[in-house]
Formats: structure tokens, C-alpha cells, sequence
């Protein structure tokens, strides 16, 4: 066996002794947010999915009523393109602005396509050099990417330790 072999056998087997191994589980989906595994339902917090509007049968049939090949292409597209730096808007980002922005009444809207690239779109926009930023140690992967990203000062705290927290910012 090469000694790199041996070294990734040894590790892993390390993860399997801690019971860190990972797998991917056969699952089953099911209505809104739940999901059936083994025998038993969950309601599935992993996913994108949040409210399980994608797995609402009725609201999905609903929103498909009518819609036309043609209106698919000129209005959705069988991809998502580039980026809408790189391509321009598509005018149905625009109508989806307009409306949410008419809804909340902020002033304007601007929507990302997930929440990883709202947090490194808008935490550099909105701290800079001379900023500071205390997150907790367990915040999400894409916040730390939009704080580096925002070359702010950065002080994580133990996860919900608000001790540290008020120390902190004192």
C-alpha cells in the first residue's frame, strides 16, 4: 500500500472511531418540509426549503397553470444564465423587485439568488477597513466569507457565550 493510501485509510478510520463518518441516507420526500427516513418523518431544517413551498403539491400545480412553452422561454429561460452583472437584468428580476419593493416599502429591493451570495454581496457593501464586526464562532461559513470579503476588523466570541459578547463590546 503507497503511504498516502495509508495515511487516508488510517484517518478515516480515526473518523469512523469518533463517529464522524458521514453518508449520504436514502431519502424519502415528502409534502411541504418533511422527509421520511427508516421508517420515521422529519421535518427537514437542511434544506433551502424552509416553509416547504416546493413541496406543496397544490402550490406547485398552481403556479404551472397556464404557463405556455413560450411564456417559459421568454420569461424564465431553460437555465440561469450568467451572473446579472455579466448579462444584464432580466426583466423578470425586475418585476419581482418592483413588487416585493412595493410590498415592504423600503425604497428598493435588491434579491439574491441564495443566502450565501446575499452575505458576501452585502457585508462588504456595508463594512469596510475601518469597521468591526463580532459574530459568534458558530455563525455560518458564507457570514465569515462576506466578513473577510469586507476587510473588516473581525472578533468571533464563543458560540453563545454573551459574557464574551458584552466583554467584547465594552
Amino acid at each position: 500500500m503507497h503511504p498516502f493510501e495509508q495515511q487516508l485509510t488510517e484517518r478515516l478510520e480515526r473518523i469512523r472511531e469518533q463517529g464522524l463518518e458521514r453518508r449520504v441516507l436514502p431519502l424519502q420526500m415528502l409534502t411541504g418540509a418533511k422527509i421520511s427516513h427508516g421508517g420515521r418523518e422529519y421535518l427537514n431544517l437542511a434544506s433551502n426549503d424552509y416553509l416547504g413551498l416546493a413541496g406543496d403539491l397544490e402550490l406547485v400545480a398552481e403556479f404551472y397553470q397556464g404557463v405556455t412553452p413560450e411564456h417559459l422561454l421568454n420569461r424564465f429561460g431553460p437555465g440561469s444564465t450568467a451572473s446579472r452583472l455579466m448579462t444584464g437584468n432580466h426583466p423578470v428580476n425586475m418585476e419581482l423587485e418592483d413588487s416585493l419593493s412595493e410590498l415592504y416599502s423600503p425604497g428598493r429591493v435588491l434579491v439574491f439568488n441564495s443566502g450565501y451570495h446575499a452575505n458576501i454581496g452585502i457585508l462588504p457593501a456595508v463594512a469596510g477597513k475601518k469597521d468591526l464586526i463580532v459574530a459568534d464562532k458558530l455563525c455560518h461559513a458564507s457570514l465569515i466569507d462576506g466578513m473577510r470579503l469586507s476587510r473588516a476588523t473581525l472578533i468571533r466570541y464563543p458560540h453563545l457565550d454573551y459574557d464574551s459578547l458584552a466583554a467584547i463590546l465594552s
